[in-house]
């Protein structure tokens, strides 16, 4: 997977977010052992969370010294005693079991809790009165999620709310059931974050908590509350994203330097000397990988980004944003033939090019060289070689011949057949990925004759292969080809609604985060209207799913239909930023005016 960010994701100025640095305690309750349940592996779980929530400044300060046989009764109490001695935002994760009696009574389970444990173990009003206790304590901008993952939590959450109500306090809670009113399943909520965090949060650097555990919820089917929580509370990362945190499928193992040196000291030399240059190669030929290094590594560059999905006005105020400080700005500026009016953002950016205090690097196709007002010898092409495209396959399908389940030999052949389809490297990694998810096609030789010699070809075959375990592979995939302004969201489910709309069944969240991790190769990621966003890496792809003229236009018809739905259903309250900008635009893509 790629990312459309080429530098650091803001400039220095906006290096840190309000609330950064903010430690975040992650207050534990956690019990691996009891007289009458079974055991479970609590700890571990806390572990594996706080892990996952360490980029965000969550830590436990203060983990739970008492042994796992000895937390009773006694031992609980003790540990909400201390908690309310520190205060500031905070996450209480509870992991063990719990226990309800139809909707009216709930309780959780410490070590020595009995079978039928009611008021020998944790009452909501027990905990309300810990929660009571620490947000007496509290600053006014501190903030509580509240996690219990155990059986029946939801009736526990619920019964726990309704004691906080009573109370008199800022009450800014958010509250997360692990397992609604029924059994937990232990790993669900660490497995639902780390999808979370990974996919619908991927390019975010500020969460906030009221849209975290609405994803969770979705995403675990569970219970959530809140009381009177809003966006101050959030999660925010220590250290922005930059365009090297990628996925490991992505990542190349071939240093551009090496071989594409000559194409990126051009690029600087032209730079140097007039201030604006245009840059050009095929499909798939590491123009982009180029644009990208020069953007991440070379110092003198301010800022760089991609401008596909994005319109002409949008592309101006992102260019004014970041040339709007004094000074002398340096751009490098890649997707154009992936913006959403690819003429009307070349004109932009000619003029930008033109300007006396900014210096322009363009990655674009040859059809919009007179847009952006260069002639064919004026432009810097960059071609791959087979040194590149050997290294690639050799390094890629190592771990395979370290696994032994491949030869060197058959690796070689392999690499003799990619290059005698006379393809640009991005061909030669999507064979590999192929590879990597099915050895034996390598074993059995003739690789391009199986998967196609061409990386639309492959891409199909990648479909197909995808499909043959989820059934909303190509609804999801077809869902990216049609969007608009840069791509979809995961966030509130827009994804999934734009697939269901296509699909006309149910996609779940579930489904498109099992998606993500497996289609990873042919996606990219961004950062739009402050979520991420997914779409295509490459313009064939949108052109394979969308060579229908007349089934384009029915299923943008049925996107737009499902948007008006989900404006209606959201009744007032808040409606994804996607369908606010680009729902007119799926009607206008269905000739629905």
């Amino acid at each position: 997977m790629t990312t459309d960010e080429l530098t650091p994701a803001a400039a220095a100025a906006d290096a840190a977010a309000p609330g950064a640095g903010h430690e975040i305690e992650l207050y534990a309750f956690d019990f691996d052992t009891f007289d009458h349940f079974p055991a479970i592996d609590a700890a571990a779980e806390v572990t594996a969370v706080a892990d996952l929530l360490a980029d965000f400044g969550v830590c436990t300060k203060r983990p739970w010294a008492e042994p796992m046989p000895s937390r009773g009764g006694d031992a609980v109490n003790q540990r909400f005693a201390d908690w309310g001695i520190a205060n500031g935002p905070t996450i209480l994760y509870w992991v063990g079991h719990g226990w309800a009696r139809g909707r009216q009574a709930a309780a959780l389970a410490h070590a020595r809790s009995p079978e039928s444990v009611e008021e020998m173990g944790v009452t909501p009003a027990a905990m309300g009165a810990a929660i009571a206790n620490w947000e007496a304590r509290a600053p006014e901008d501190a903030w509580l999620l509240v996690i219990i993952e155990a059986c029946k939590s939801g009736t526990f959450i619920s019964n726990l709310v309704s004691v906080m109500e009573e109370k008199e306090g800022p009450n800014q809670i958010a509250f997360l059931a692990a397992a609604n009113d029924s059994s937990a399943n232990l790993g669900e909520l660490r497995r639902a974050l780390e999808q979370v965090l990974q996919h619908t949060f991927a390019r975010d650097d500020e969460i906030p908590v009221d849209d975290l555990v609405d994803e969770l919820t979705g995403t675990i089917h569970s219970k959530r509350r809140f009381l009177d929580i809003d966006k101050n509370a959030r999660l925010v990362r220590i250290h922005r994203l930059t365009e090297a945190t990628r996925t490991p499928v992505e990542a190349s193992p071939v240093d551009p330097n090496q071989v594409l040196g000559a194409a990126r000291e051009a690029v600087l030399d032209r730079l140097d000397r007039t201030g604006y240059v245009v840059v050009s190669g095929p499909p798939g030929g590491g123009k982009s990988s180029l644009l990208r290094d020069v953007a991440a590594t070379e110092d003198r560059v301010d800022a760089g980004f991609s401008v596909a999905g994005l319109n002409a006005e949008e592309t101006q105020r992102l260019v004014d944003r970041h040339t709007s400080g004094p000074g002398h700005t340096r751009l490098i500026v890649d997707g154009v033939d992936r913006a959403a009016d690819p003429p009307a953002v070349a004109r932009v950016l000619r003029q930008v090019g033109h300007r006396a205090d900014v210096d322009l690097a363009v990655g674009t196709r040859p059809e919009l060289y007179a847009e952006l007002g260069v002639a064919p010898g004026e432009v810097i092409r960059v071609q791959c070689d087979t040194d590149l495209i050997r290294t690639s396959i050799t390094d890629g399908l190592a771990p395979l011949v370290a696994a032994g389940e491949l030869t060197a030999a058959q690796v070689a052949a392999v690499t003799t057949d990619v290059l005698g389809a006379e393809q640009e490297i991005l061909y030669a990694r999507l064979v590999v990925h192929e590879i990597l998810a099915r050895p034996r096609l390598a074993r059995e030789g003739a690789v391009t004759q199986a998967l196609g010699r061409t990386p639309t070809a492959v891409f199909a075959k990648a479909v197909a292969r995808l499909r043959s375990n989820n059934r909303a592979v190509r609804p999801l995939f077809t869902a990216l080809a049609l969007s608009r302004g840069g791509g979809l969201p995961i966030r509130d489910g827009v994804w999934a609604a734009v697939g269901s709309a296509i699909a006309r069944r149910t996609i779940s969240p579930t489904a498109v985060h099992r998606f993500v991790a497996e289609a990873g190769p042919y996606l990219a990621s961004a950062s739009r209207d402050r979520q991420t966003v997914y779409r295509l890496d490459q313009r064939t792809y949108v052109d394979y799913l969308a060579r229908d003229p007349a089934q384009v236009r029915e299923y943008q018809l049925r996107i737009a239909h499902r948007g008006e739905a989900e404006l209606a259903r959201a009744q007032g309250h808040r409606v994804n930023p996607y369908w606010i900008h680009h729902l007119a635009d799926h009607w206008a893509a269905a000739e629905g005016w």
